[in-house]
């Protein structure tokens, strides 16, 4: 069995075997960063027997961070979503619209998701 290793600053994926755990990336969308691009996560990381995930956390801008998901879709099995706290941003973003569009998007694309305590409050009941 072939080892594999994790670049810690880029999250690419290097080389793997039959890998059996997940592999998480490190967090995309951070501030100033491009949904093209900058990403890290690689076609490495699609290759069969690696299960990966993404941390889209703390949403800073929606449109981006749903931008990021389709851009890495083809590569991330889970996505981890929450939102901006603490900042006179978080008060302008529709977080109630934006959890609607990331969930949807996800669904429509068949990708797992965990939505992070705080964003899941302003999911709709029905």
């Amino acid at each position: 069995m072939q080892r594999f290793r994790i670049a810690g600053l880029t999250g690419r994926v290097r080389s793997h075997a039959d890998l059996h755990k997940g592999c998480g990336l490190p967090r995309v969308g951070a501030r100033g960063s491009s949904a093209r691009g900058s990403h890290g996560v690689t076609e490495d990381s699609a290759q069969p027997g690696l299960w990966t995930w993404a941390s889209l956390e703390p949403v800073i801008d929606p449109e981006q961070t749903l931008e990021l998901i389709r851009a890495t879709a083809e590569y991330v099995d889970l996505y981890k979503v929450g939102k901006l706290n603490h900042r006179p941003e978080a008060r302008d973003i529709d977080w109630r619209d934006f959890v609607e569009r990331v969930v949807g998007l996800l669904d429509e694309l068949g990708k797992e998701r965990y939505i992070k305590v705080d964003l899941r409050r302003y999911l709709s009941e029905d």
